[in-house]
């Protein structure tokens, strides 16, 4: 993992640019965890059936899974303009594999999204410290430097907290730095 560099030595224009590369990396990171847990999905859904197969049906309590439940789809799973499957490789839906071999594909999934999750959590960490950097230099600049929470913050913090993430775009403070 790259070094984080001190960001009071970038310029205006560099923070920018490092602010919008760190915010188009965790998209693309997010997409690949996103379906990172499709394949994994599918390939557990075969190790279900098989299970059920050899061990007879399971039933589920309905009141667990409603259709109200199944047919949301959360803000971060939609499919935006320009997003390219990422290749499959060699994966599959496992139905050819032996249980062992599915098995061990689903850990190596499993731990392939742990791994891509903690490089988000960083992006987001990165992104967050990005930010702080932007605000404080308006801040500075504009003369509006104050230890005090303004209404403003808290409203754009009840909108990162309910994305959980980081905030998709920074439109605003990115287009002061100009």
């Amino acid at each position: 993992m790259e070094a984080f560099p001190d960001l009071a030595a970038l310029s205006d224009a560099d923070l920018k640019l490092l602010t919008e590369e760190k915010m188009a990396d965790e998209r693309d990171v997010s997409r690949q965890r996103r379906e990172l847990h499709g394949r994994i999905d599918v390939l557990r859904s075969e190790h279900t059936r098989r299970l059920k197969e050899r061990e007879g049906a399971v039933d589920v309590d309905p009141a667990i899974v409603s259709e109200e439940l199944l047919s949301q789809v959360p803000e971060e799973l939609t499919v935006e303009a320009g997003d390219e499957p990422i290749p499959s490789g060699d994966d599959s839906d496992g139905q050819s594999l032996s249980d062992d071999d599915l098995r061990e594909l689903i850990h190596e999934r499993t731990q392939t999204e742990r791994e891509i999750s903690f490089r988000r959590r960083i992006l987001h960490g990165q992104i967050d410290l990005l930010r702080a950097e932007i605000v404080a230099r308006l801040h500075d600049r504009d003369g509006e430097a104050s230890e005090h929470l303004a209404a403003s913050d808290v409203e754009q913090l009840s909108e990162i907290l309910a994305h959980r993430g980081p905030p998709l775009e920074l439109p605003a403070e990115l287009e002061r730095l100009d």
